[in-house]
């Protein structure tokens, strides 16, 4: 979801996203963390240019792009797909040692964050995989094999001696990164930027550590913007929050992960610029949590709105109707017409308001058109504390759903190998793993809570996604339960 904070008119040019032509080099996978200059973890750890990250990036891209099209020219279906499917699985050797090693997770908030260095090369393993899941699955190679251009409003062109990065692995295609020539030199570093967002969750009056925030991720890219094509000059952003699911399998306008696990929020922003939306973006991930719990509060934005009241617009009725309904916001349907405003942006900045007051001050506030409860002053101190505590609720039983932790599991599956799902759960506790309303496994999670349950991939489909249920249940009875989905395309 798009941040409603505005930036200005600020305009640009080169393309650095797949142009050029690399043949001859073969193809290796990105670095590993160790590898990238800049990373948490490389010998140096020391700052880089980010004119110099972009060129790195840039430079992978082509080669990709080249291996890409080598593929493409496989007329052998199976062969073709079984070259992709090995390169995938590479490419997920190299994405685990960026998520175990390339971020940091924050405590007690149970955000990891991803510096410029390691959200670029996040991105650049990302898109890679997402390209290789269309080949597997059979999918259109338009897109995978393009080379793609900034889309300005009115045909326009950028602004000369502008750099410009697809974020199409971390976020979709069509957003992109924008750096001004003055800005290209600037140094950057992952150290420096894991601990700029640490130092602002800490002086954050939110109390992390309630497990509402674990396993989100926070990916800052070098860059002045953001920018989604064809948006109007006005609706240049700061930052996106996006619901992590698996296209081309999963939910429409969701973003890639190669993980099995479902709905782990991603906020993308641009660093350091980008770095006053992350409140923000907070704020719809918190919205995220809550919407995708099943155990978590029902019609968010109407309860909101009610906790809210009297500051909220004279022309929202009392009762809900079709108009506030949380899937129809989401998708943008009729998504002000009650409100006077898109209540998505509105909920996330009242968030960002009362939980991160020194970093929302008046040039960072965005005012949208509901009464400001924010404003020094005593008049609206009630309105305030009742807010406070909507956003401090907890979907139920959310520590029973906590215990229960999958490990990272690759959701393309190899038909000929036996699946294994492992992870942590209460010492002596009953995991069984669903397809559909069928037991197709159980265990007992040892001493140490480790569980490891087997499944045949000859029982999920071919060239479909499956959804699967890990859960936990006291006798017969699921106390809760995380979804898995996979993806059989060989």
């Amino acid at each position: 979801m798009r941040i409603a904070l505005l930036f200005g008119a600020w305009m640009i040019l080169l393309c650095l996203a797949g142009c050029g032509h690399t043949a001859g080099v073969p193809w290796t996978p990105p670095p590993a963390p160790e590898e990238a200059e800049g990373s948490l973890t490389h010998p140096s750890s020391g700052p880089v240019t980010g004119a110099s990250l972009f060129a790195e990036w840039t430079a992978f891209n082509r080669r990709d792009l080249d291996e890409l099209r080598r593929l493409a020219a496989i007329t052998d279906d199976t062969r073709r797909k079984e070259e992709a499917y090995k390169q995938w699985r590479e490419l997920w050797t190299v994405y685990l040692a960026w998520k175990e090693r390339g971020g940091e997770v924050l405590e007690p908030a149970g955000i990891r964050v991803y510096g410029p260095v390691a959200a670029g090369w996040m991105n650049e393993i990302l898109a890679a995989m997402w390209k290789r899941d269309v080949f597997v699955g059979g999918g259109d190679l338009t897109h995978v094999l393009s080379v793609r251009e900034p889309s300005l409003p009115g045909g326009s062109r950028p602004h000369k001696g502008s750099l410009w990065y697809e974020l199409v692995g971390l976020n979709a295609p069509g957003c992109w990164s924008v750096m001004g020539e003055d800005d290209a030199e600037r140094q950057v570093s992952d150290r420096e930027a894991v601990g700029r967002v640490r130092d602002m969750l800490d002086r954050s009056t939110y109390p992390f550590g309630r497990g509402l925030f674990d396993g989100a991720e926070i990916h800052l890219v070098p860059g002045r913007m953001l920018y989604q094509d064809d948006d109007p000059l006005t609706d240049i952003a700061k930052g996106y929050a996006r619901i992590i699911a698996h296209p081309p399998y999963g939910e429409r306008g969701s973003v890639y992960s190669p993980e099995a696990t479902l709905w782990a929020p991603r906020i993308v922003a641009a660093w350091p610029d980008g770095l006053w939306g992350l409140p923000h973006e907070l704020g719809h991930a918190w919205f995220f949590r809550q919407h995708f719990n099943l155990r978590g509060i029902k019609d968010v934005y109407t309860t909101w709105a009610d906790f809210r009241r009297p500051a909220v617009p004279a022309t929202l009725r009392e009762k809900p109707d079709k108009t506030l309904d949380d899937d129809e916001i989401l998708s943008g349907t009729d998504s002000e017409a009650a409100w006077g405003e898109n209540p998505a942006e509105a909920l996330a900045e009242d968030f960002a308001n009362m939980f991160f007051p020194g970093v929302m001050n008046e040039e960072n506030r965005w005012h949208h058109a509901w009464p400001d409860i924010f404003a020094p002053g005593p008049e609206n101190s009630a309105i305030r504390e009742r807010l406070r505590e909507f956003f401090l609720l907890l979907p139920l039983d959310f520590d029973v759903y906590r215990s229960l932790v999958l490990d990272p599991l690759p959701h393309l599956i190899d038909p000929e190998e036996t699946l294994r799902v492992t992870g942590h759960a209460p010492a002596g506790a009953k995991v069984v793993i669903f397809l559909g309303d069928k037991a197709i496994n159980e265990t007992v999670a040892g001493p140490d809570g480790r569980f490891a349950l087997d499944v045949d991939p000859k029982l999920l489909p071919v060239n479909a996604a499956t959804a699967v249920v890990v859960a936990m249940e006291t006798g017969e009875k699921r106390t809760t339960g995380k979804g898995i989905w996979l993806y059989q395309g060989r």
